[in-house]
């Protein structure tokens, strides 16, 4: 690793097991990162074996002798992880990437933000997926200006694509399935497409609409579940692993996204990737994303919603457009070994 300070990479995640934004991305930073012959270790903050006190011996100590960087996932709840199990500063490099609630939501929380102050100001470097957050970033924090960077996220999908023409090849008009992958939480706002598919499928008798995600709150659920027993054209697949959900996006039309706030969704990246066109509300994560009309359409209440749903169901040469034209923005824009890479230059500058 030549006159590197360091010779292995932390990756510190919220979530590893559960299908999630953060797990999703622990993995394939794993993955593109050992791709670049670097050493990394991946810690589960919230899950797995590993304790509050195995990770304060190892990189809290003064007299430490680890030679690492420490790559947390999440700002908000590393920070909080690290109060509540009264976890000393790092006393190792460390930078932090912002994901998703936590920059959207968390920031604008004067008492969250106040957790996450210390973390953010020491760090050598954090990390935003899209200009408008490192906007926010700034705002809230001006101690950050010279250190927020803008790194967006790479997406990493398993389909080949002789498969998505073949799906093409197969598509039936008028059977429509929309997909919405999404957790089962207030922020991804999964119960929103159920009116609107209601008044849909009166008048196209042959669309479908499958929810996948980790049942999270169980009020949502109870929800979910007793939708799927009033209308047949509504189904909840439960939590689907990331190695299936190649599959999913190949038996799908239109790829829905719901949410009231997100980083950078990387359902909607995925999706793009397996050439669906996308409806996703007009929220800044996504409009960094979705080209509207061009990749799919970006849709601002029930009304629109319905709109432009009804045009994608009409007009399938439409669907296959966006489709080809989302995928090849995901090859340009989005991959997965360049994310890696810029990472890596930040790493090398520590």
């Amino acid at each position: 690793m030549g006159n590197r300070s360091w010779d292995k990479i932390i990756l510190a995640t919220p979530y590893l097991y559960q299908h999630r934004g953060n797990s999703i991305t622990a993995k394939r930073l794993f993955l593109h990162l050992s791709q670049l012959d670097l050493s990394v270790e991946v810690f589960p903050y919230l899950e797995g074996d590993l304790t509050s006190d195995h990770f304060k011996d190892r990189f809290c100590q003064s007299t430490n002798n680890e030679k690492t960087i420490i790559h947390v996932l999440n700002g908000y709840r590393f920070a909080l992880w690290q109060r509540e199990n009264k976890i000393p500063p790092l006393k190792v490099p460390y930078l932090v990437t912002m994901t998703g609630t936590d920059v959207n939501y968390d920031i604008f929380d004067p008492a969250k933000r106040e957790i996450m102050r210390p973390l953010l100001e020491n760090a050598q470097w954090v990390t935003v997926f899209i200009e408008e957050q490192k906007d926010k970033m700034i705002e809230q924090f001006p101690s950050l200006t010279d250190k927020v960077i803008v790194i967006p996220q790479g997406v990493w999908i398993s389909l080949p694509e002789e498969k998505i023409k073949e799906k093409y090849l197969k598509e039936k008009e008028g059977d429509v399935h929309f997909f919405l992958p999404a957790g089962l939480r207030p922020v991804k706002n999964v119960l929103f497409p159920l009116k609107p598919f209601q008044r849909l499928h009166e008048k196209y008798s042959c669309i479908r609409l499958t929810l996948a995600g980790t049942k999270l709150i169980e009020d949502i659920y109870r929800q979910v579940k007793m939708a799927e027993r009033m209308w047949d054209w509504f189904f909840y697949a439960g939590e689907v692993p990331f190695e299936k959900m190649p599959e999913w996006y190949l038996q799908s039309d239109v790829l829905l996204n719901t949410s009231l706030s997100e980083g950078q969704s990387m359902a909607i990246m995925e999706g793009m990737a397996a050439g669906l066109p996308v409806l996703a509300s007009d929220i800044p994560g996504n409009r960094s994303l979705v080209v509207h009309g061009g990749t799919g359409y970006l849709y601002q209440n029930e009304d629109e919603f319905y709109q432009l749903a009804e045009r994608l169901i009409l007009d399938p040469e439409l669907r296959k457009s966006m489709g080809n034209k989302g995928r090849e923005r995901m090859n340009q824009l989005h991959s997965p070994l360049d994310e890696a890479k810029r990472y890596l230059y930040l790493y090398e500058s520590i």
